[in-house]
């Protein structure tokens, strides 16, 4: 847990990956979207960014751990999802599937956090 810090919510002990990978949520409170967010804000210069997710109320809770001058900036957008959105997966398995947003209209991916050798978070843009 301590190599895995700031991260350390998604530690699996000695569970192999692949089994973690198809058979468990990863980050499931979120808590990575504050580094995603911070990523964001730091790399466009835009007086509004639109951001998203699946569950838009784990975003919005990181976000309130941001300046407010920051914090001012994103738009929280829900579906259908404008182009230059950029959409946040901590890789729950209850985000993305049949019936749910597909994987494939999430858009490029431009940031990405591993944890040991797992994506936790991704943030994709539209």
């Amino acid at each position: 847990m301590v190599r895995e810090h700031p991260q350390q919510q998604v530690y699996f002990s000695l569970l192999p990956n692949q089994v973690v990978a198809e058979q468990f949520d990863r980050d499931y409170w979120g808590l990575a979207y504050r580094d995603g967010l911070e990523w964001v804000l730091a790399s466009n210069s835009a007086a509004r960014i639109r951001v998203g997710a699946a569950r838009a109320d784990l975003l919005y809770n990181n976000s309130l751990i941001l300046p407010a001058a920051q914090r001012d900036r994103l738009v929280f957008t829900r579906p259908p999802y404008p182009a230059g959105t950029y959409l946040f997966t901590n890789y729950a398995r209850y985000q993305y599937g049949p019936g749910l947003l597909p994987a494939d209209t999430l858009g490029r991916q431009v940031y990405r956090l591993r944890v040991n050798g797992l994506p936790v978070l991704g943030v994709f843009r539209r």
